[in-house]
């Protein structure tokens, strides 16, 4: 029983990381097409 508590929460941890890195790919993706650059705000110098 414990194993498989063990196992949920490590494929719900890696699910987790999977969406997030989709997230961003996504909206970045999205202000690239729409405004012509990856990330929103200006330049740090």
């Amino acid at each position: 029983m414990r194993r498989w508590g063990v196992r949920l929460l490590k494929w719900l941890l890696v699910g987790a990381l999977l969406v997030e890195c989709f997230s961003f790919l996504l909206i970045s993706t999205s202000n690239y097409l729409m405004h012509g650059h990856f990330r929103e705000g200006s330049a740090v110098r």
